[in-house]
């Protein structure tokens, strides 16, 4: 019978493959560490707007953090999907950039990406 992953155990898992602190993706969600990491621990479960921001933060699919499938499954399928993906090669900076500008909604990444565009 396959393994259930918990949410907490995906978030941290997601967050580590794409080389992210907590402390940067808590400051990407605009909340506290700690409520971060009760999060990753289960003590405490994002809400659906943060679900939906660390979806976009994590580069992932809401089915990818469904707790219903195999852990094996999870772990090999994201990894190779996603090892070329790993915002690890950016500076720190450049990672902050990344992160918060996945958090946005689709029509402010618009707005920022014609910003950038216009600054060339």
């Amino acid at each position: 019978m396959p393994s259930k992953t918990k949410l907490g155990d995906l978030l941290k898992r997601y967050r580590t493959n794409c080389m992210l602190t907590q402390q940067q993706v808590a400051d990407a969600l605009n909340i506290n560490r700690t409520t971060y990491t009760y999060y990753e621990t289960g003590k405490t479960e994002p809400s659906i707007e943060t679900l939906h921001k660390l979806v976009q933060i994590f580069n992932i699919t809401y089915e990818d953090l469904l707790p219903s499938v195999d852990d094996n499954y999870v772990k090999d399928s994201f990894i190779s999907s996603r090892t070329n993906q790993a915002i690890y090669n950016l500076s720190k900076d450049e990672q902050q950039i990344l992160i918060s500008r996945r958090a946005l909604s689709p029509e402010k990444q618009k707005e920022l990406d014609e910003f950038i565009a216009n600054l060339k």
